[in-house]
């Protein structure tokens, strides 16, 4: 009795898998893999060719290697098993990421890996090749013809004044290139907070560090993530 319901289950289960894995060799398991990891290289390359943050993150970009390829072997074995797929899908849709991503951009090029990975993990090699060229393409151009238009970055200056100093003398020394976005008036000193079109050349340093209503400045140029 003990031995006929062990048959059973050993036939269940080898039942199971072959119905499973019937589809699934290791030549076609390498494949996708293979042609995943270029497509995951290339979106990479893409990614730090457009790059226009302060420092560029490394591990951003292995994340998105693996996360890929993790991908592509979890879609290969559920494209072809429908129950397989439901519960995979259910059992994702618990995971939750709790990392704040800063550059809506990071989430693009996420989106941009998921789509490639899934697509290869379902055998649609084609669509995911042509699709990842499509995309590239419009990357790099966006990013060129933004490298054109941009042609300076706002810089945010912090100036320290004497209390009985003359701000409007100040800003004309910046030639109408500032923009004061707040003032603090204190018994001891006045601090002006303004955007600037640039980082001031080495003559205008030098005149605002001659006036006397001068105490110090500070200079800093922000791109949205991080302050140079």
């Amino acid at each position: 009795m003990i031995l006929n319901i062990i048959e059973m289950m050993q036939k269940s289960i080898y039942d199971q898998y072959i119905a499973t894995n019937a589809g699934i060799t290791v030549e076609l398991l390498l494949f996708a893999l293979v042609i995943s990891t270029l497509l995951l290289v290339f979106i990479v390359v893409i990614y730090k060719f457009t790059y226009r943050g302060a420092v560029y993150s490394s591990t951003y970009s292995v994340s998105l290697v693996l996360t890929g390829l993790v991908l592509t072997v979890v879609i290969l074995p559920i494209s072809s098993n429908l129950g397989l797929s439901l519960a995979t899908g259910g059992s994702l849709s618990m995971v939750r990421f709790r990392t704040a991503v800063k550059d809506p951009r990071d989430v693009a090029f996420m989106f941009w890996t998921i789509g490639a990975s899934v697509t290869c993990g379902a055998g649609f090699y084609l669509i995911a090749i042509s699709g990842t060229a499509f995309i590239a393409i419009v990357m790099v151009a966006m990013y060129l013809v933004q490298s054109k238009l941009i042609t300076s970055e706002p810089v945010i200056a912090v100036l320290r004044l004497d209390p009985a100093a003359n701000v409007d003398k100040v800003k004309a020394a910046f030639n109408k290139d500032i923009e004061v976005r707040s003032a603090v008036y204190t018994e001891h000193y006045i601090e002006i907070t303004a955007e600037l079109s640039r980082i001031p050349s080495n003559d205008l340093l030098r005149r605002l560090k001659g006036m006397a209503e001068v105490r110090n400045m500070s200079f800093v140029k922000y791109n949205g993530d991080f302050a140079l």
